[in-house]
């Protein structure tokens, strides 16, 4: 079971850095890989006026086990001070925190929980996988890209992966795979650079964890590919020489295969530099890339698109909705 609801109150804040006389929603995304925080104005559609990402690996070390290890707990309550410090900043009207697959398959997830909130205005809330995809749909749909086709949300994350099937009006499938990168990392670590059999290892890993994918793809005759955050901001910066400040980028799928190839076939250093490449991405990037090469290879789709929003904006449209 999931904890209470975690919304409070926090009337009128300090230290200001916009408009007074304004209120926010905040939303915090506590991932096995990243802690996320958007903040919003209070209006339908939302607008952001901040959005961050910190690396955290709240599962490294301990996903086989189902545990957080204490290093790990310690980054995460390092990056927490830091986003309390600077919701502090803003005129909250709400706060919602949700936590994901580290926490919520993790033995020890209430002390963790429970030493993580002792510095925190706001108490965080366990949700399951369905949930989850939910959100995740929520956050897609709020950017405004989505339409009468029937489209394939993918969130990438490091404990679980999130498949959605579902148009502008509704979902129509949803499934959460424990099947997260930093999982298989766990599980089969990588070679620097990645050997071809290790690679192949990875790709029957997936294959093996999404055999029911097939059959739902083509029960709803799915046309495009939308992939959520995480590795796929990353890909969206390697492949993309223009900024822009749409939530959501069309890709070049032979360009995105040749970027995967690459980035796979190289060293740790050499992928650090990169032109786009984040370093808390620099490992996960692979088997993300494995991932998604498998599905490119199996699925014709018509288009392959990126989109910035996910979970946390699902979770501010909730509350915006509300």
């Amino acid at each position: 079971m999931g904890k209470k609801l975690a919304i409070r109150n926090y009337g009128n804040g300090s230290a200001m850095e916009v408009n007074n006389d304004k209120q926010y929603y905040a939303a915090l995304d506590l991932g096995t890989n990243t802690f996320n925080l958007v903040i919003a104005k209070i209006e339908k559609p939302f607008t952001l006026v901040y959005k961050t990402e910190k690396g955290v690996f709240l599962g490294k070390g301990g996903l086989s086990d189902k545990i957080i290890v204490a290093e790990a707990s310690i980054r995460a309550q390092k990056v927490l001070k830091e986003y309390s410090s600077k919701l502090s900043q803003y005129n909250l009207k709400k706060v919602r925190c949700v936590a994901t697959e580290a926490i919520r398959n993790a033995k020890n997830s209430n002390e963790i929980l429970k030493h993580l909130e002792l510095d925190l205005p706001f108490s965080v809330e366990e949700i399951e996988g369905e949930h989850e995809a939910e959100l995740i749909y929520k956050g897609v749909k709020s950017s405004g890209h989505l339409s009468s086709s029937n489209v394939i949300i993918m969130d990438i994350g490091g404990g679980s992966i999130e498949f959605i099937i579902a148009n502008e009006t509704e979902i129509l499938w949803k499934k959460s795979y424990k099947a997260g990168i930093s999982r298989i990392l766990e599980l089969s670590p990588l070679s620097n650079p990645p050997t071809l059999n290790e690679i192949n290892k990875h790709r029957a890993f997936f294959i093996e964890k999404l055999v029911d994918l097939k059959e739902q793809i083509e029960k709803y005759k799915v046309s495009d590919l939308i992939g959520t955050a995480g590795s796929f901001d990353s890909w969206r910066k390697m492949l993309s020489s223009k900024s822009t400040d749409s939530p959501v980028y069309l890709i070049d799928k032979t360009k995105l295969i040749d970027c995967i190839q690459h980035v796979n076939s190289i060293s740790l250093k050499e992928r650090s530099l990169v032109k786009g490449m984040e370093a808390m991405r620099v490992e996960t990037i692979v088997p993300a890339g494995i991932l998604v090469a498998y599905l490119l290879d199996s699925f014709k789709f018509d288009s392959i698109m990126q989109c910035s929003y996910s979970l946390s904006e699902g979770v501010l449209w909730e509350m915006i909705s509300e």
